[in-house]
C-alpha cells in the first residue's frame, strides 16, 4: 500500500471541531455567495456596454492561448480629419494574442455567475466566432477580481475597472495520483540534489572539484543528511524501505502527513524555481499584451490589469517603490491585502478560503495554513463540495500593534501619494492607519465585511445606538432636545426651510454615527460595501471612543473632514442637481442624495459645492485644514511608534523617497508654485480669464464654466452643470507670473478633451482695463496688454516642455535647476521676475526689484539698449545663477529664455509687428546678459 493511501484518512476531527468547521464552511460559503452576487449586480448595473465587452474578452483571452489568434484582426474607432473636420472613423488593426509556451486557463470559467455567464458566452461566440473551450490540465488563473470603487457607492458609469489577475504557478489541489510513491521519491531526490548543491556552494567547490568522485560522494551524502534531518520518516520510507514495503505506524501518521506536505511545498519552491519564474514572466507578458489590446479596441472602457502571483500575494509582496511609483513596498504589505485587495469582487467563480474558516483560525496564520494544506492534499473532505473553486488568498488576522509599528513608514508613503494631488484621500488613509494602532479597532476591512457591526459597540455618549441597527423608541424626544439646542421649536411649528437648514451635520463633528446606523437600515446593501464600511469605521474610530486625539475640538474637526473627504471620494457632486422626474433612482443615487442631505445641509452645502468646483478661498481653507490634520495624525502615529517596544521595519531607501516628498509638499517655501490638492479639477479649461483686483492688489485666474464654447460640457458631468457658477476662481496671487505658472503646471491651461472630437485649446481672456499698478513708471512702461499676455503665456508653455523625470531622482541625483524664464519689467519697471524649474519637477518664482532703474525709467525707456545691457540686471542674474548653482555655458544657454515687456523700451522697431519687436528685444537682452554674466565669471576665475 502506498504511503499516501496509508495516511489518507488519518486526520480525524473531534465532534466539536468538525461541527465548528462544518458551520463555518456552510455559513461562510453562503455569506460569500450573497455578498459577491450582490456586488456583481451593482457592478453590472453601472458597466457600459463597452466595459462588459472588454471584461468578457479579457476572461476569454486569459483562458485561451491559441495560435489562431496570432494575427487577430479587430475594429476600433480612431479620430481623423475627414474633409477638414474631425470624425470618429472605424479602422481595422491586427494584433498577436498568442504567446508560445505561456500558461493559460481560467479556473472555473464554465461556472461563472448566472448574472453574466450566458451573456459572456453569447458575446464570445458572436464577436470571436468561438466557444469557450473546456479546461484541459492545469489552469493557472485562479482569480480575476476588482479593485477600487467597482460595486460600491463610489462606482460611476465612467469609473475605471482595475482588475487583479491572480495566478498559481503550480496546481493548488493535489489528487491521489499526484502523490504516488514514485512522485514522492522524485520530489525527495530533487531536494537531495538541491541540498547537495547548497552544501557545495558553502564549501566553495568549483566545477573542477565536482569531478572528484570523493567530493561528489561527500556532496550526495550531505544532501541526504539534510533531507533526513528535515524528513526522517520519508527518508526511511523512500530511501531505505522503498515505499511499498514501509508500514506507517499509527502514532507516526500525522507526522508523515506534515512531512509530505512540507516536502512537496519545498520541492515546488526550490526545485521548480526556474520553471516557475519562467512561467511567471510569460504570464505577466501575456496579460500585458491582453491589456494593450483591450485598451486599443475599447478606448472608452478604461480597464487596467494587475498581475499577481498568489505566492507573492499571500506574503504581501507587491513590489517596491524603488522600482515602481505605484508600489507601496514595505509601507503596507499584508495591510494592503486586508484593506484594499481582498474586498474586491470576484468575477471568476472562486471562493476565497478565508471566508470558510472560523475566526480563530483566520486569526492565526499557522493554523490557517495547516488547515489549508489538509484540504489541498485531501486529508479532510469538508471543503470538497467547492471542488476547484477554492482560492487561497491567505488568512485575515487582526492587525496587531507589532505589525503596525513594523509598517509605520506607511504614513510617509501617504505623504508621497499626496504629492500627486489627492491630499483628501491620503488623509483618510492616514487616519485609517492611526486607527489601526488601537487594539480595539485593529479589525481589517475584509473582516469588517464579514462582521459589519463589529465596531458599532464602541459608539458612546449622545451617538450611542441601542442594539445593532435598532432605532431608539425615544427618538422624537431626542430630536426635540437637539433642535432646542438651536432655539428652534420641534414639531408642527418647525418650518420646512428651517428643517433643511439645520440638518444632522450641524454638529461640529459632522454627520453623527447614529445617522450612519439609520442609513444602513434604510439601505442594507451598505453593510456589504467596503467603501461605506471604511467610512463608518473612521467615523467610529474618531468619535468619543477615540483615545489618541486629546482635544475634543480637533476630534470633531477630524470627523467633519472625514465627511468631506469621503464625499469627494464617492463624487457627491453627481447628485448636486435635482433628480430627473420620472426616472428611477439607482441604489447609488439614493444613498448619495441621503448622505448629501444629512451630512451637508444647506448650512454646509455652499462650502462643499465650492470645494468641488475649485473655488479658491474654499479650497485654500480646506487645504490648510487637511495639512494641519495630516501633520497632527503623523505626529500621533510617530509618538505611538516611539513609545512602543516593537521595531519599525520600513525599508530605509523607500523611506528616503517618501520623506523627500513629505518635506517638499508639506513645508514648501513661499516661492514654490504648488500643485492643487484636488485631482479631479486638474483639467484644461475652455476659457481662462485673467484679471486684477485693484483693491486687494491680487491677480485672479478664473475658469469660465458656462457660455465658454461648450467648456462646461467638455469638462464636467451634466449633473454638475446646474450647480456650477459662471465663474470659478482658480487662484488669487500677488504675482501675475506665479499665477500663470500655477495654471500651466496644474493643467488648467492647455488642450482639453485631447484625442476626441471635441479637442480644443484653452482661450485666454485678459480682462484688465485702466489698471493702476501703484507707480507711474509701471503704469506707463510695465503694463500688459491682452495680446502681450497671451504671447507670454505661450512662450512659457513652449519653454517648459514636458519634463522627463524619475520620482527616484530625489535619492539618486543632486538637485539642479533645468529651465529658467527671465522677465524684464513685468508690471514693474526694471524688475526681474524669474520663473524656473528643477530636475525634481518643482517650479519656483523669484522677484527682484531695482529701484535705481525705476528712478531712471523715463531716460532708460528712451535708451533701451542701455536698459537691456544694464550691469545692475546682469549682477542680479549672476547672483541668481550663483544661488541656484547654475553655471551658464554654451551648451545650456538654450535652457534660459528671456522675455522683455515691449512697453518698457522705445526701440527702433517702428512699423514692424509687435510680436517681432518683442522677439528682437528678448534676443538683444539675452545676448547682453549672457555676455556680461560670462565676463564677470571669467574675471572672478582669473
Amino acid at each position: 500500500m502506498s504511503l499516501y493511501s496509508q495516511i489518507a484518512g488519518s486526520i480525524r476531527l473531534g465532534a466539536a471541531k468538525k461541527e465548528e468547521l462544518t458551520r463555518s464552511v456552510e455559513k461562510g460559503g453562503a455569506f460569500f455567495e450573497d455578498f459577491n452576487e450582490s456586488r456583481l449586480k451593482l457592478a453590472f448595473s453601472n458597466f457600459s456596454d463597452d466595459m462588459k465587452k472588454a471584461l468578457y474578452e479579457i476572461l476569454f483571452f486569459l483562458h485561451v492561448n491559441n495560435p489562431r489568434f496570432k494575427q487577430h484582426t479587430y475594429t476600433t474607432l480612431e479620430i481623423t480629419k475627414v474633409e477638414g473636420t474631425k470624425k470618429e472613423v472605424p479602422v481595422t488593426k491586427e494584433v498577436n494574442l498568442y504567446l508560445e509556451g505561456a500558461p493559460c486557463g481560467v479556473e472555473g470559467i464554465h461556472q461563472l455567475s448566472g448574472q453574466f455567464k450566458d451573456d459572456f458566452q453569447a458575446f464570445i461566440q458572436a464577436e470571436l466566432k468561438s466557444d469557450v473551450p473546456a479546461p484541459e490540465g492545469f489552469q493557472p488563473i485562479y482569480s480575476v477580481a476588482s479593485l477600487g470603487s467597482i460595486g460600491t457607492i463610489g462606482h460611476k458609469i465612467t469609473s475605471d475597472l482595475d482588475l487583479q489577475v491572480q495566478f498559481e504557478l503550480s496546481p493548488f489541489l493535489y489528487r491521489e495520483q499526484d502523490l504516488t510513491d514514485e512522485h514522492l521519491l522524485k520530489f525527495g531526490t530533487g531536494l537531495i540534489h538541491y541540498f547537495g548543491r547548497v552544501y557545495a556552494a558553502k564549501k566553495k567547490y568549483t566545477q573542477k572539484h565536482l569531478g572528484d568522485p570523493k567530493i561528489k560522494n561527500e556532496i550526495v551524502a550531505a544532501g541526504k543528511q539534510d533531507f533526513k534531518r528535515r524528513f526522517p520518516i520519508l527518508y526511511h520510507a523512500l530511501l531505505i524501505k522503498k515505499g511499498e514495503q514501509f508500514q506507517v505506524k499509527q502514532d507516526k501518521k500525522i507526522d508523515l502527513i506534515h512531512e509530505i506536505v512540507a516536502m512537496v511545498n519545498l520541492h515546488r519552491k526550490y526545485c521548480l524555481k526556474a520553471e516557475r519564474q519562467k512561467n511567471d514572466g510569460l504570464l505577466k507578458k501575456r496579460i500585458k499584451g491582453i491589456q494593450d489590446y483591450i485598451q486599443s479596441k475599447y478606448p472608452k472602457a478604461e480597464i487596467y490589469l494587475f498581475a499577481y502571483s498568489n505566492d507573492d500575494y499571500r506574503d504581501g509582496k507587491h513590489g517596491t517603490t524603488l522600482e515602481s511609483k505605484e508600489a507601496s513596498g514595505s509601507a503596507y504589505e499584508l495591510i494592503l491585502n486586508y484593506e484594499v485587495l481582498m474586498p474586491g469582487i470576484q468575477f471568476t467563480p472562486m471562493v476565497p478560503i478565508h471566508f470558510l474558516m472560523p475566526p480563530e483560525v483566520n486569526a492565526n496564520r499557522n493554523q490557517y495554513e495547516r488547515l489549508v494544506n489538509y484540504l489541498r492534499y485531501h486529508f479532510i473532505d469538508l471543503y470538497d463540495p467547492f471542488g476547484v473553486r477554492l482560492v487561497d488568498l491567505g488568512s485575515t488576522p487582526p492587525l496587531t500593534q507589532s505589525y503596525m509599528v513594523a509598517h509605520a513608514g506607511a504614513i510617509y508613503w501617504e505623504s508621497f501619494k499626496a504629492s500627486s494631488g489627492n491630499l483628501p484621500k491620503a488623509l483618510l488613509n492616514l487616519l485609517r492607519i492611526e486607527m489601526l494602532f488601537d487594539s480595539r479597532f485593529d479589525t481589517s476591512m475584509i473582516e469588517l465585511i464579514k462582521d459589519p457591526h463589529k465596531l458599532d459597540t464602541f459608539v458612546t455618549g449622545e451617538e450611542k445606538m441601542p442594539g445593532s441597527g435598532t432605532l431608539d423608541t425615544d427618538e422624537n424626544e431626542k430630536e426635540e432636545e437637539f433642535f432646542n439646542d438651536y432655539g428652534v421649536s420641534y414639531g408642527e411649528e418647525t418650518s420646512e426651510e428651517e428643517d433643511e437648514i439645520l440638518g444632522e451635520a450641524d454638529f461640529a463633528a459632522g454627520l453623527s454615527v447614529q445617522e450612519i446606523f439609520r442609513m444602513e437600515e434604510l439601505y442594507p446593501l451598505l453593510t456589504e460595501d467596503p467603501w461605506w464600511l471604511r467610512y463608518k469605521a473612521l467615523k467610529i474610530g474618531f468619535s468619543e471612543a477615540n483615545r489618541t486625539v486629546e482635544s475634543a475640538e480637533e476630534r470633531a474637526a477630524i470627523s467633519a473632514t472625514i465627511d468631506l473627504g469621503f464625499a469627494l471620494h464617492i463624487r457627491i457632486s453627481d447628485v448636486f442637481a435635482p433628480p430627473e422626474k420620472g426616472k428611477e433612482m439607482s441604489h447609488r443615487d439614493k444613498v448619495l442624495r441621503h448622505f448629501l442631505e444629512k451630512a451637508f445641509p444647506l448650512s454646509k452645502r455652499v462650502r462643499i459645492e465650492h470645494i468641488f468646483m475649485g473655488e479658491v478661498q474654499a479650497v485654500n481653507l480646506f487645504e490648510e485644514e487637511l495639512r494641519s490634520l495630516f501633520k497632527g495624525s503623523m505626529n500621533r502615529v510617530n509618538r505611538m511608534v516611539e513609545q512602543s517596544a516593537e521595531t519599525d521595519k520600513t525599508n530605509r531607501d523607500e523611506y528616503s523617497i517618501w520623506y523627500h516628498y513629505y518635506q517638499t509638499n508639506f513645508d514648501p517655501k513661499p516661492n514654490v508654485v504648488r500643485l492643487d490638492i484636488l485631482t479631479h479639477l486638474k483639467v484644461a479649461r475652455g476659457r481662462l480669464q485673467i484679471g486684477y483686483d485693484q483693491n486687494r492688489k491680487l491677480w485672479f485666474f478664473k475658469s469660465l464654466q458656462k457660455g465658454a464654447a461648450g467648456d462646461a460640457k467638455q469638462n464636467f458631468s451634466d449633473e454638475a452643470l446646474e450647480h456650477l457658477p459662471d465663474e470659478v476662481v482658480l487662484l488669487e496671487h500677488p504675482s501675475f507670473l506665479h499665477g500663470i505658472a500655477h495654471c500651466i503646471m496644474n493643467g488648467y491651461y492647455g488642450v482639453f478633451k485631447k484625442g476626441t472630437l471635441y479637442e480644443s485649446h484653452t482661450q485666454v481672456e485678459f480682462s484688465v482695463a485702466h489698471m493702476n499698478l501703484g507707480k507711474r513708471s509701471a503704469n506707463e512702461y510695465a503694463y500688459l496688454t491682452p495680446d502681450l499676455a497671451v504671447r507670454m503665456i505661450e512662450q512659457i508653455k513652449e519653454h517648459f516642455v514636458p519634463q522627463t523625470y524619475d520620482y527616484r531622482d530625489c535619492i539618486n541625483k543632486k538637485r539642479e535647476v533645468t529651465d529658467i524664464f527671465i522677465c524684464l519689467s513685468l508690471l514693474e519697471f526694471g524688475s526681474l521676475s524669474i520663473l524656473y524649474r528643477d530636475n525634481m519637477k518643482v517650479w519656483y518664482m523669484d522677484f527682484f526689484e531695482h529701484p535705481e532703474l525705476e528712478e531712471q525709467a523715463d531716460q532708460l525707456y528712451e535708451a533701451w539698449e542701455v536698459l537691456l545691457g544694464h550691469p545692475v540686471l546682469a549682477e542680479t542674474i549672476k547672483g541668481f545663477f550663483a544661488a541656484q548653482k547654475f553655471r551658464l555655458t554654451d551648451l545650456n544657454k538654450d535652457r534660459v529664455a528671456f522675455w522683455v515687456n515691449l512697453n518698457c523700451a522705445r526701440s527702433g522697431h517702428g512699423g514692424i509687428k509687435q510680436a517681432k519687436k518683442e522677439q528682437d528685444l528678448a534676443k538683444h537682452f539675452k545676448k547682453e546678459m549672457v555676455q556680461q554674466t560670462k565676463a564677470r565669471r571669467k574675471k572672478v576665475e582669473d
